[in-house]
């Protein structure tokens, strides 16, 4: 569970600026990868993290992307992302994690989040198949 103790941004603006970053990445993963599943599945594995801007749905949401972009560099795609963000909200610009916070964040996330996000995935994905089986 998130306590309220932020690093290098006051506790008022992270949740704000991790909000802006959620909403301006990969909207059409989101609708079958909302950031409240992440957040449950953060929470039925027993990992607890802090008020962050690198919240665990912007980490899960920053991985995809890079498994996604063509460059296949975790900073390509963190740029990406950022950019984003930066060109819907400028009042950001220049205030982007570090590539060694970003790198850190994918770090701090157990591989029991990525397993569980996975069967969801794979799990909703195939129900969501299921009407096109008899096509």
């Amino acid at each position: 569970m998130m306590s309220s103790a932020s690093f290098g941004i006051s506790g008022q603006k992270a949740p704000t600026i991790s909000e802006r970053i959620v909403a301006s990445t990969l909207n059409a993963i989101q609708q079958l990868l909302p950031e409240n599943k992440i957040e449950q599945v953060c929470v039925e594995v027993h990992y607890h993290w802090r008020d962050r801007v690198l919240t665990p749905a912007v980490t899960i949401l920053h991985m995809i992307l890079a498994a996604l972009w063509p460059e296949e560099s975790f900073n390509a795609s963190w740029q990406v992302q950022w950019a984003a963000v930066a060109s819907r909200h400028p009042e950001l610009a220049g205030q982007s994690p570090s590539r060694g916070s970003v790198a850190k964040a994918r770090a701090r996330l157990p591989l029991a989040v990525w397993e569980k996000l996975f069967t969801y995935v794979s799990q909703t994905a195939q129900a969501w198949g299921e009407a096109f089986a008899y096509w």
